[in-house]
């Protein structure tokens, strides 16, 4: 078979985009020839078989650049198709299956946002309508990867359930805890210049801000001395700072709040942590999370996280309510760092016998489905 997968932007760390890069690799393996069409693609080049095809984009923000992009996409698919299955990352109309990485704009917005600015300011009028081409398409199927997503996405546009598929997780198989666990915590733990008496707190994720950088930050300043002086926070992330440095310095942490940038090495960063906390502000899903617990990683989330649950089948007393109080989540640290050998035994074991691996597998198989059914449009 034949697929179309739009997707604006790629860039090798972001969640979004290494679920779309498993789902082509999964279509590859399965024998189908895969075309992403893209404006943007930062990093190594694909492996053979994938086929990448850049289309050109006009306008000066960012909501005319993705209105754009989806008017390219659409002529694209109807000059090179026909396409058995057309799957878009983005708010794209036109296509069979629609991935919905992030929750939906209509219920956050109408809940962070005054209405007037919604109707009035051309981004938010622009996304909202590109959202609502998506959800009123009755030909779209939407692949949400939370139960909240499918709540909002009901609430906001009346959208049958028979249009939803829910995907399993799908994490990197890598992360996955391996039988030399404790040589890879020695030498990555070596190559960041850390003893075994220091605590090291990872957070992972893109947009530093969005997934509260500065709440961890301000966590690590909150321990008693006894901790605190123990604890170098290790921030990964293609992104700016977005004012953690200056945050660090401010509360006397600027050596041991280290920005590592992007990484291709997270398994391993993975399994020489001690504790990954992740405060996010906005967070539809937390692949990462999934990734820590797999690693036999304890973790701290907001509850806001899709996969908060995961993390609290881990252990409950992980995961801060909502809404976020910043003591909520000093004193989930403090308390995690004071019983971390009985928190990793038990995330250890937790890691092993869960299910991350099978979102690629399933979204694949549903666009095989799409093709069957002969859904694509010529």
């Amino acid at each position: 078979m034949r697929f179309a997968f739009a997707l604006y932007r790629y860039f090798p760390h972001g969640g979004l985009q290494c679920d779309m890069m498993r789902m082509a690799q999964e279509a590859l393996r399965r024998g189908h020839e895969v075309t992403v069409f893209a404006h943007q693609w930062r990093g190594p080049q694909p492996e053979p078989g994938l086929r990448v095809r850049f289309l050109p984009v006009r306008g000066w923000s960012n909501h005319a650049k993705m209105a754009s992009f989806g008017r390219a996409f659409a002529s694209a698919v109807k000059a090179q198709g026909p396409f058995d299955a057309v799957v878009t990352f983005n708010r794209l109309p036109g296509g069979d299956l629609y991935f919905a990485a992030d929750n939906c704009l209509a219920a956050e917005w109408r809940e962070t946002h005054p209405r007037w600015m919604l109707h009035l300011i051309p981004r938010y009028r622009s996304f909202l309508k590109q959202e609502e081409a998506v959800c009123l398409d009755p030909k779209c199927r939407i692949m949400t990867i939370t139960p909240r997503q499918k709540t909002q996405y009901q609430q906001a546009y009346a959208i049958p359930d028979d249009r939803f598929c829910a995907l399993p997780p799908g994490m990197n198989p890598a992360c996955r805890r391996p039988a030399n666990a404790p040589d890879v915590r020695k030498a990555i733990r070596d190559s960041l210049r850390l003893t075994e008496t220091d605590l090291m707190l990872l957070q992972v994720g893109s947009d530093f801000r969005r997934k509260g950088a500065d709440r961890t930050i301000r966590a690590a300043a909150s321990l008693p001395e006894a901790l605190r002086s123990r604890v170098k926070v290790f921030l990964v992330g293609n992104c700016s700072p977005c004012g953690c440095d200056r945050l660090a310095a401010s509360l006397g942490l600027a050596d041991q709040v280290v920005f590592l940038g992007g990484r291709n090495d997270v398994p391993a960063l993975l399994l020489g942590a001690d504790l990954m906390i992740h405060p996010a502000r906005s967070e539809s899903a937390g692949s990462v999370l999934i990734e820590g617990l797999a690693a036999g990683l304890p973790v701290i989330a907001s509850g806001l996280c899709g996969f908060a649950n995961y993390v609290a089948e881990a252990d409950p007393a992980l995961v801060t309510p909502e809404p976020f109080v910043q003591k909520d989540l000093d004193l989930a640290v403090k308390n995690a760092l004071n019983r971390l050998s009985e928190l990793k035994q038990r995330t250890c074991e937790y890691g092993a016998q869960a299910d991350f691996y099978r979102r690629a597998e399933a979204a694949v198989s549903l666009m095989e489905e799409c093709g069957r059914e002969g859904a694509a449009p010529a």
